[in-house]
C-alpha cells in the first residue's frame, strides 16, 4: 500500500512520541502524545488544537466517548481519565 502522507509534516506539528490515535464524529484525529504530555485535536484545514496538557503525565491512548467525550489512558497514574466534551470547540 502507498503511504498517503504524516499528520505532522502536513500540519507542521512537531509530535514527540504520539503514542494513540483516535477519531472523532466529526472526522477529526485526535493523537496522544507520550513525550510532549499532552492531546492534540488535528481537524481538516485548521490548525492543531491542544485539547489537554495538564495533569497528564504519560498519555498512552485516546478514544471518544458516545457523547464527544474524551477518554484519555495515562500509564503513569494508571488511570483513564474522562474529559468533558470536546466538539463544543467550534
Amino acid at each position: 500500500e502507498e503511504r498517503m502522507g504524516s499528520l505532522g509534516d502536513l500540519t507542521g506539528h512537531p509530535f514527540g512520541s504520539p503514542a494513540g490515535v483516535c477519531t472523532d464524529a466529526a472526522g477529526g484525529v485526535i493523537v496522544a502524545d507520550q513525550r510532549r504530555r499532552q492531546v492534540t485535536l488535528f481537524r481538516r484545514a485548521r490548525e492543531p488544537i491542544c485539547l489537554v496538557s495538564e495533569g497528564l503525565r504519560r498519555p498512552l491512548g485516546v478514544a471518544c466517548g458516545p457523547q464527544g467525550q474524551l477518554l484519555v489512558a495515562d500509564a503513569e497514574d494508571g488511570d483513564i481519565k474522562v474529559y468533558q466534551s470536546h466538539l463544543e470547540l467550534d
